[in-house]
């Protein structure tokens, strides 16, 4: 008989992004920083893989919890992340050939492989209301 999992909502938030971060370091991305804030947004991880910055959000279910977890990657939730990445740029000062908005997918309970990573999931210049550019 399987046992039931019961979550809170940071709980699940927070194994899932533990679990993309040794994901992401299995896979030999160096993690810069986690849980970010700046005005107006946040990012959940930032990681270096080569010289491409990548931004992972990462969105995390309970199993049997309804839709994909990335449904919640919404057009304004974009937004935010790319105001909180110019900040981060900002702030950090380095210069990178390229940045990657990255969509990480989390189903708990499952092991390490449940994690659904789409490298690119969107691009700035498609996010309606994003009229900024990066700091390069």
């Amino acid at each position: 008989m399987r046992r039931a999992h019961h979550y809170n909502l940071d709980d699940v938030g927070q194994r899932g992004e533990r679990r993309v971060r040794l994901w992401l370091r299995l896979r030999g991305y160096r993690i810069l920083t986690s849980n970010f804030t700046a005005r107006g947004g946040e990012l959940d991880i930032v990681a270096l893989r080569g010289r491409t910055l990548h931004i992972v959000e990462v969105k995390t279910r309970s199993r049997g919890s309804p839709g994909r977890p990335g449904d919640a990657l919404t057009p304004g939730k974009r937004l935010r992340i790319l105001n909180a990445t110019r900040c981060y740029l900002r702030t950090c000062r380095a210069r990178y050939a390229r940045v990657s908005f990255d969509l990480a997918e989390v189903v708990l309970p499952r092991r390490l492989r449940a994690v659904r990573m789409t490298l690119d999931a969107f691009r700035a210049d498609e996010v309606p209301g994003w009229g900024g550019t990066l700091p390069s």
